[in-house]
């Protein structure tokens, strides 16, 4: 009776194919195994597990490895007409020294009525390395919808994301998503801007320490104007089962946040050609006056404040990167503890 018995235990037990995927799942990360009677991870090494595996996955994937050459292609030719556009303004000025060129102008600027100090820190801003922090911020909202598009999305559709959410907590799992997918796009912004650099100090514009001192800062900047765009994808994401709907809808997400910027500049222009007269020679600061509040809805639109030499202006930009970060992954923490996965 007893092998008869055995042979039913066999039979009304787990199936084979159920215990054999569990062991896939189980062997793939055994970091997260979770046995009886022993501690539970910490929410900041589970954070870490799952950032560190979004980070392998993405740099491993057939997409992240094509992105990445295109990004590197479109970049270098970039940075090649920021070089050009350079050296366009250098000849305009007569300059063919740096110091020539940055005095050249600190003078403009003062000629525009711009107090000294400031004059004189936005004539040391590198031009072509100020160019390219605009092509790599206007990068950034790409980079993060086509890398994060399925980050969670996938997960549900597969129903892999049961194995994380039993292993890890919900909030954890999260957040992991979204420090590895931060973490890919600060990876990739910061090679461009160091092979941008280098190609910059090659051409004799900048020295060694502007290239590390600005090349740092820009990279700071862009990754957190990065981070913004990565938390509405993750809450996007995190939303849907399906990743081409979750792709479909962060892409109108994010246009709809760059029409508050279109519209606002619009706008201005509109209201400053109505309003000027002529003996106003200084648009760019007339401009400048009449900012419309919605335009801070836009990220991209925070490097000014970031760049800014006043601290209260940086202040303002890292808080309304934070302040974005903090809402967006907020609310997809909340929304995806009671959804159904």
């Amino acid at each position: 009776m007893a092998p008869a018995r055995r042979q039913h235990r066999r039979r009304v037990g787990t199936p084979p194919h159920r215990g054999g995927l569990l062991a896939r799942a189980k062997a793939a990360i055994p970091s997260l195994r979770v046995q009886q009677g022993s501690a539970t991870l910490s929410p900041v090494a589970e954070i870490g597990l799952i950032a560190s595996r979004e980070l392998r996955k993405s740099i491993r994937s057939v997409k992240g490895i094509i992105l990445g050459i295109l990004t590197l292609l479109g970049s270098l030719l970039a940075a090649y007409v920021c070089i050009r556009i350079e050296g366009a303004f250098r000849d305009d000025l007569g300059a063919e020294t740096t110091d020539a060129f940055t005095a050249a102008q600190e003078k403009y600027y003062v000629g525009q009525g711009v107090d000294t100090q400031l004059a004189h820190y936005l004539a040391s801003i590198p031009v072509s390395m100020k160019a390219f922090l605009a092509v790599v911020i206007w990068l950034g909202p790409l980079l993060v919808a086509l890398l994060g598009f399925d980050s969670v999305s996938g997960d549900i559709q597969h129903r892999s994301v049961r194995f994380w959410t039993v292993r890890s907590r919900r909030w954890s799992y999260l957040l992991g998503k979204f420090f590895g997918l931060w973490g890919i796009v600060a990876i990739v912004t910061g090679t461009l801007t160091i092979l941008s650099g280098l190609l910059i100090m090659i051409s004799g514009y900048i020295s060694v320490g502007a290239f590390v001192g600005w090349g740092l800062r820009f990279w700071l900047v862009s990754t957190l104007i990065a981070g913004t765009w990565t938390a509405i994808a993750i809450f996007v994401s995190s939303r849907f089962k399906t990743p081409i709907l979750a792709l479909l809808v962060t892409f109108a997400a994010f246009f709809a946040i760059w029409l508050t910027r279109a519209v606002g500049i619009v706008s201005r222009v509109v209201e400053t050609a109505h309003n000027m007269t002529g003996d106003q020679a200084n648009e760019h600061a007339e401009r400048m006056v009449s900012i419309r509040w919605y335009e801070y809805l836009y990220p991209n639109g925070y490097d000014d404040l970031l760049l800014s030499p006043k601290p209260m202006q940086v202040a303002a930009g890292l808080g309304g990167c934070f302040a974005y970060m903090i809402v967006f992954v907020g609310l997809a923490t909340l929304l995806f503890a009671r959804k159904d996965v």
